[in-house]
């Protein structure tokens, strides 16, 4: 599978799965409480940081995945703090993920990059328009914000390890 295919299938599977993230979570809270499923996202929100950070110092060098990892400690405590629900920390996983994909199909240069930011925000935003369509779900515009700089991220994180 080619990897546009790839990423078309990964937001489709996004989109499909919107009406089933609440049930998901309620059921997840039920067996391991709130806490529990907090810490859950979190622990895979620092897997991903870590893991980045390691191919980054496996392409780019320690020095580079130095300065990656603490920007990316930053931005993680910053969104420990600002995202408060589980599922916008999904979200900021999902869109990272995306961001780095999309980077990787859109190719090299400024362009790409600009090309590619602008395709995660639109697939956000259509994620939250989608969500306000939702009787269980909300659609918010700072949700929109959340999935951009997560995709910006994971741009940044592709930038760093897919420059030759």
């Amino acid at each position: 599978m080619g990897l546009r295919l790839f990423i078309a299938t990964y937001v489709v599977v996004i989109y499909l799965t919107l009406p089933l993230m609440e049930p998901l979570l309620r059921r997840a809270e039920v067996l391991a409480g709130r806490d529990g499923v907090a810490l859950g996202v979190d622990a895979a929100l620092l897997v991903c940081a870590v893991l980045a950070a390691l191919a980054v110092a496996r392409t780019a060098g320690i020095l580079r995945a130095a300065a990656f990892a603490a920007a990316a400690a930053a931005v993680l405590g910053a969104a420990w703090f600002a995202l408060d629900l589980p599922q916008e920390r999904v979200h900021f996983i999902e869109y990272g993920l995306l961001g780095l994909l999309a980077l990787k199909a859109a190719g090299r240069g400024l362009g790409a990059a600009v090309a590619a930011f602008i395709f995660v925000t639109f697939v956000g935003a259509t994620d939250e328009f989608i969500q306000h369509l939702l009787p269980m779900r909300v659609g918010d515009l700072r949700d929109v914000f959340i999935n951009a700089v997560a995709g910006g991220m994971g741009l940044w994180a592709g930038l760093l390890l897919f420059r030759r």
